[in-house]
């Protein structure tokens, strides 16, 4: 079982009327963690008791100022006649915590919304990327699932979020270490850590009480926008930090899928009305029937959703990275037949000059656009990317120089067919998993086609790290459990993880280098998170 840390705060909250709050009624202190603001009072809400108080719950990193001074969302939802309330979790105060901690900070701000209304009014939470997995804990877990009638996450991370797997993978540890991207809050977004979270909490009596629906964007964003370098990572459908897939839970109706992306799924002018008609606690026929016909599916086993997060696995990307004393460079090959490579270059500062070498040595032309990436995972990163068209095969290298000592990233993403044929897949029981590179080749007997291992030995860097669940250990860099390197020429070949007695995330890393039929070389790195809990079950 997780560990949990109740942290409940022993203070009482009291009104407070600080200056240069734009709400009528303030608990606690203005801007602090634990803190509750409800807005104004909507002309007739009082003489109907039908209508709900609609919370909302704001992000990772994020304050409750989101709604109101960044967006509109507060003034559509007064307008359109609601009470409104608001909450400032761990994260306003600059420590983000887990959904555990935030979950039980939550649970207070809830039931003290509830009772300030003398417990007439249902509430309807309206929760941002990590607030809806905060939200369902404080809910499920906390015991305040009898308070809320209903729940809309937006753009949230149900099933994690890949760019966690990557903040804590070794690549970039000294990156993610300057940037304060390790924190429990981060740790716990990461896939598998949020599948174990998954089945603690879809099969609980209590996640029944409260009607759950969904929103969630597919777009990157314009290019070079913070949320396009985690799309472009992700390469499946995503908002720019959380996959689809991931936003959707099998026994919630997903409301609206848009082009939007992480930084703006939340904005009123947005996703307001694709909710309104869902605020009301009683529901319509069609709401009813909605959602039993989702019951049904779940209670036959069936589901209508995509594969979730937690099952994604990038095969199209080489990472790598390290400190940086003043420059940084690094190598990598790109085999034939590539249509285009991203080289994306992370640092902590801006570089001065980002430098691409081609395979015959001669310096490329390069104009790179940089953008601080403002928010969500790696807050604070600067990012250099390069496009290529047609690049050619060979040996790259790519030297970034900066005016201070700093640490960096490199992320180099390969737009090539041949990324399909590489395959990591859980072979039951998420300990041991199967690497697989077949092409099919026309074998000279006969023209009958036949799996191999591309003709060539492969060599695999496997390196799993271990950083356990607890207090303390979430910004370190953990135990090395298993390092080898090994050669195969098999058609495939098996990772096993190894064993701990303490629950925690398995990162896991298989760095690939090997030779194309064409005879040119190919280098990838495929990143995977596994939790282990304490009864040795593995997520």
């Amino acid at each position: 079982m997780l560990v949990v840390f109740l942290v409940v705060s022993i203070m009482p909250i009291v009104p407070s009327t600080q200056a240069g709050s734009i709400f009528p009624i303030v608990f606690g202190l203005y801007g602090d963690p634990g803190a509750v603001y409800l807005g104004e009072t909507p002309a007739g809400w009082n003489d109907d008791l039908s209508k709900p108080v609609v919370v909302f719950v704001q992000g990772l990193n994020n304050s409750a100022s989101i709604w109101y001074i960044f967006d509109n969302m507060y003034h559509l939802a007064k307008n359109a006649g609601y009470q409104t309330a608001f909450v400032e979790l761990h994260d306003s105060g600059g420590y983000p915590k887990n959904n555990w901690n935030n979950g039980a900070m939550l649970a207070g701000q809830l039931q003290r919304i509830h009772d300030h209304f003398n417990g007439q009014r249902r509430l309807v939470v309206v929760g941002y990327s990590k607030g809806g997995i905060d939200t369902q804990t404080a809910l499920v877990h906390y015991g305040k699932q009898d308070l809320v009638s209903k729940v809309i996450t937006i753009g949230s991370p149900h099933y994690g979020s890949p760019l966690a797997d990557l903040a804590y993978n070794d690549w970039l540890w000294f990156l993610s270490t300057l940037l304060g991207t390790r924190n429990e809050a981060v740790y716990s977004l990461q896939t598998g850590y949020m599948q174990n979270f998954r089945a603690q909490t879809d099969s609980h009596w209590a996640r029944s009480k409260t009607r759950y629906y969904t929103i969630a964007g597919n777009s990157w964003g314009p290019i070079y926008y913070p949320t396009w370098y985690g799309g472009l990572y992700m390469g499946v459908d995503s908002d720019g930090v959380v996959p689809v897939s991931s936003t959707r839970l099998g026994y919630a109706p997903e409301l609206g899928l848009g082009s939007w992306h992480h930084l703006n799924v939340f904005n009123g002018r947005n996703t307001f009305n694709v909710f309104l008609s869902r605020l009301m606690p009683y529901q319509t026929s069609s709401e009813e029937n909605e959602m039993n016909e989702l019951e049904e599916l779940l209670r036959h086993q069936e589901s209508y959703i995509e594969p979730v997060a937690s099952d994604w696995v990038s095969t199209n990307v080489l990472v790598r990275g390290g400190e940086m004393r003043g420059e940084a460079e690094e190598r990598f090959h790109v085999e034939n037949d590539v249509e285009k490579i991203s080289i994306n270059f992370l640092s902590a500062h801006p570089l001065k000059e980002l430098e691409v070498y081609g395979p015959d040595q001669k310096k490329v032309p390069v104009t790179f656009s940089i953008q601080q990436q403002e928010d969500s995972i790696f807050a604070g990163a600067y990012h250099h990317v390069v496009e290529m068209e047609q690049p050619q095969q060979g040996e790259w290298r790519v030297r970034g120089l900066s005016h201070e000592d700093s640490a960096y990233g490199l992320l180099v993403t390969y737009h090539s067919d041949f990324s399909d044929q590489i395959q990591l897949k859980d072979i039951g029981d998420k300990k041991n998993w199967q690497l697989s590179i077949e092409l099919e080749q026309v074998s000279m007997q006969g023209g009958n086609h036949e799996p191999s291992w591309l003709g060539e030995e492969i060599e695999i860097s496997y390196y799993v790290r271990f950083v356990p669940d607890r207090e303390g250990a979430y910004e370190q860099q953990g135990i090395v459990m298993q390092e080898e390197v090994r050669t195969e020429s098999k058609p495939t070949t098996l990772f096993t993880l190894p064993a701990s007695t303490e629950a925690g995330i398995y990162n896991m890393t298989l760095d690939l280098k090997g030779m194309t039929p064409e005879g040119a070389i190919f280098e990838r790195t495929i990143i995977k998170s596994i939790y282990v809990n304490e009864q040795g079950q593995a997520f």
